[in-house]
This record gives structure tokens, sequence and C-alpha cells, in this order.
């Protein structure tokens, strides 16, 4: 029943979606758990301090905000799945499945700067994922690099990312030299016009300081009580199963489905990598890997066709997410 609810494609899911939001970061709009502290911005950029200082007063505030820009993004992934149409069924379960896992680490729940960086994410992929047959894309390719540079703003690490839009080249289209050089020099750009600015006032090796600082520092690493262990294995359950039925889903469908699920497969194990052996990048980026995490488990449980597996994988599923935030 909770499955059929958040499945369909009826507008009232829509309205669902920040009540499930809300319902997720009670916790931390109430400071209903004080033994859990925000996790530490050592990341932040210089930009993104000089914006948080003008709501650092307000913190309740400021988490007013974190929970609407994930759940503003959560509807522009809906938006990139009716547009591209990565799950042939139409859905607003994505949404859904984004506002979870954006909201399963209760000490990242707070303005964190990759939350605003991961709007030019979301732009990014709006350039790049797309199948054309159209020889030249050159300007595609360049604005979603100049769109994750500007995500680098907010957080550095997006650099990372780099290798999504060149995983899209590969994988979307027969790709030309110049449509593999145009991203890397769009993402450039933004930080090329940063430093210009602030070489005019004398004020760039401020910017130079703040990137050695936030790249080579080491990201303290979420930890996870012994209780949050089992939801966890729950959720990375369902998960394997999800992937392994998706494998022999996938290879029955059209070439563009089939595609677009083997992009998200690497989008989502390149940021698992990263995470794992990059030493300053952390469990932050939970608000990236919700993007392929909510379109794989979508496939997955719009789908399939047995129903009352499915419901009992997604209920397990949403009260693991539910049990970790609330028993933290």
């Amino acid at each position: 029943m909770l499955l059929k609810i958040f499945k369909s494609n009826h507008p009232y899911v829509i309205f669902l979606i920040p009540f499930l939001g809300i319902a997720l970061w009670i916790p931390s709009l109430l400071s209903l758990n004080l033994n859990t502290q925000p996790a530490p911005l050592s990341d932040a950029t210089f930009i993104y301090q000089w914006i948080y200082n003008f709501i650092a007063p307000y913190p309740k505030l400021s988490l007013v905000l974190a929970l609407l820009f994930l759940i503003l993004q959560s509807y522009f992934l809906i938006r990139l799945n009716f547009k591209y149409i990565f799950i042939e069924t139409k859905t607003y379960l994505p949404s859904v499945m984004f506002v979870l896992f954006g909201s399963i680490l209760l000490p990242y729940q707070q303005m964190h700067p990759i939350i605003i960086g991961n709007f030019f994410l979301l732009f990014a992929i709006d350039k790049v994922f797309v199948i054309d047959k159209e020889v030249n894309q050159i300007k595609r390719y360049f604005e979603g690099g100049f769109l994750l540079g500007i995500s680098a703003l907010f957080y550095p690490h997006y650099y990372v990312f780099i290798l999504l839009i060149w995983l899209s080249l590969i994988i979307l289209r027969n790709y030309t030299w110049r449509e593999w050089i145009a991203p890397l020099i769009g993402f450039i750009t933004p930080l090329a016009l940063l430093f210009a600015f602030l070489f005019l006032f004398d004020h760039h090796q401020l910017l130079i300081n703040n990137l050695k600082e936030t790249l080579i520092s080491t990201s303290p690493k979420q930890v996870f009580y012994f209780w949050s262990i089992i939801p966890l294995v729950v959720i990375a359950l369902v998960l394997l199963i999800a992937m392994l039925w998706s494998l022999l889903y996938v290879g029955v469908k059209k070439i563009s489905t089939r595609k677009y699920f083997t992009l998200f497969f690497w989008f989502l194990a390149l940021t698992f990598t990263a995470v794992a052996l990059h030493p300053s990048i952390g469990f932050e980026t939970i608000y990236i890997a919700a993007i392929p995490l909510s379109i794989l488990y979508s496939i997955f449980f719009t789908e399939s066709h047995r129903n009352w597996m499915l419901e009992l994988l997604f209920i397990l599923t949403f009260l693991s997410v539910f049990a970790i935030i609330w028993l933290h």
C-alpha cells in the first residue's frame, strides 16, 4: 500500500514529498537529539563561508533552507526523469527516494555547501545526459562542465565528477575529441573568472590558500553506531536485489534505457569510490549519491511486477531510513 501511494504519478504525491522531508528532519528542526552534532564544515570554500555568515545567526532558518533545497532538487530530478525517461514508467518515486536518501545521515541535515553545489550538478546532468544524433554538441558539454565548475566553487571536490561527464560521452554518444575537452574547459572557466576578479583586488592568494586547505584536508567520516548497522544492511541488501534484478530487466528494454541504467550505475560507483579512496571526501556526498540511488531503486520498485515482495522491500527500506534518523 505504501509503495503504491508513492510510486503513483498522481499529483498528490508532489504534495506528500514536503511532508516526508519534514518527518525525516524533525529531529534536527526541533533539536530532539542533543547528542548528535552537525558535521564540521572543514571543506567549506570562502564563497560558501561568506554566504553562511548571513544565515549562521539563524540556525533554524539554515535548517529550513537546507530542507527546502533538498525538496526542490527532488522535484528537479522528476523533471529530468520525465525529460530523458530514465524510467519508462511515469512515476514520482525518484523524488521520494531522493528525499529519503538525502536525509539519511543526521549530522548532514544542515546547510552544507554540497547541498548548494548539488543544484548545479543537476543542471549539468540536464546538459550532458542526452542521447542525440547530432554530431557536434560542444556547447552542451562546455555548459555542463561550466555548471559543474560552479558547483566546485561551493564544494571543491566536485572536480571528481568531471569523470561523470566523460562517462556520459562514452556511454550515451559517439563523441569527438572536442566534446571530450569542452567540459574540462568549461569546468576551469568559473574558477579562472573568480581568480581574475580576486586578482584585481589583490585577494587571489585567498582563493589559492582556501583551495589548498579544502582539497588536502581530511574530512571526518561518519560514525555509525552498532544499532544502525542492521537498517544499513537492510538498505544495502535491497540495493543488491534491485541491481541484480535490474541487470535482467534492462536487457530486454530499449537501448536508451540500458544506456541510462549503465550510466547511473557508474555514477553510483564513482561516488562510492571517491568516498572510499579520497581522504578529503566524506559522507556528505550522500547528497550526490542520492541521485543515482533514487533512480536505481525506482527502476526496481516501478518496473518489477512482484507486488507483495516489492511492497515488503519498500517498507523495509522506508522504515530503515526512519530508524537510522529517529533512533540515532
